[in-house]
C-alpha cells in the first residue's frame, strides 16, 4: 500500500521504519467538559519496508533476537499524555488507527506478535521512539496532514464543480438546439396564437 507521501526513513535498534505523512483524520465527539467537538487529528503511516506491505522477508526487515520482524500501522497524533486513567496508566501521543495484520507487527512466519509479549513491547516503544524522533526533525508535520486533508476535499469539490459545469453545457447545447428549432415555429404563427403564450 503505496502512502500519498514520500516516506521518511528512522533508524531503530531494529531495523529502519519508513515514515509517511498521510491526509489527517477529521473525529467528532462528545467532551464531558466541552461538549460536541470536532477536532482534526493528523496521521502518519509506517512500514519496515518502502515497500508497506510489512514483509519480514523483504530486506528491510526488523531483527529481534536474531528473528525476522515487519511493522505495518496508522496511526493519529492526539497528546493526551497529561491524562491519567484509574488503572495508573497515563494517555498516550500515538494511537494506533488500523493495522492489516491485527496488530500491525508479523512475526518470521507472517503471524501476528502477540500483545504484550516481550518482543510486542519492545516494538511498540522503539516505534513509538521513532516517530517523537520524526515529529522533532518535522515539527510541521501536524500542519501538513492537516494540508493533506484540506486538498483532497478541494480536489473532491473541484472535480464535482467540473462535473456540474460539463453537465450544465450540455444541457445548454441541448436547449440550444431546441430554441434553433422552434424560433422558426414561433415566427410562423399568427399573432392570434402567439398572444396566448404565457410568458
Amino acid at each position: 500500500m503505496n502512502p500519498e507521501t514520500t516516506p521518511q526513513t528512522i533508524d531503530t535498534p531494529y531495523g529502519k521504519l519508513h515514515i509517511a505523512v498521510i491526509p489527517a483524520t477529521e473525529d467528532s465527539f462528545h467532551s464531558m467538559g466541552r461538549g460536541n467537538v470536532t477536532e482534526i487529528r493528523p496521521r502518519l503511516r509506517i512500514a519496515s519496508d518502502p515497500t508497506f506491505e510489512a514483509d519480514p522477508n523483504h530486506a528491510d526487515h526488523w531483527t529481534i533476537r536474531r528473528r525476522a520482524y515487519a511493522v505495518h500501522e496508522t496511526l493519529y497524533f492526539h497528546d493526551m499524555t497529561h491524562v491519567e486513567y484509574a488503572n495508573g496508566y497515563k494517555g498516550q501521543r500515538w494511537h494506533s488507527e488500523s493495522n492489516p495484520y491485527r496488530g500491525g507487527y508479523r512475526n518470521d512466519r507472517r503471524g501476528q506478535v502477540e500483545y504484550h509479549t516481550k518482543t510486542w513491547d519492545m516494538m511498540r516503544d522503539a516505534v513509538r521512539a521513532a516517530l517523537d524522533e520524526f515529529a522533532k526533525a518535522n515539527p510541521a508535520w501536524g500542519e501538513f496532514s492537516t494540508y493533506l486533508l484540506l486538498k483532497d476535499r478541494h480536489d473532491r469539490e473541484s472535480g464535482k464543480a467540473a462535473d456540474l459545469r460539463k453537465e450544465a453545457a450540455e444541457h445548454e447545447a441541448k436547449a440550444d438546439k431546441l430554441s434553433a428549432q422552434t424560433a422558426p415555429m414561433l415566427a410562423g404563427l399568427p399573432e392570434s396564437l402567439r398572444s396566448l403564450i404565457r410568458d
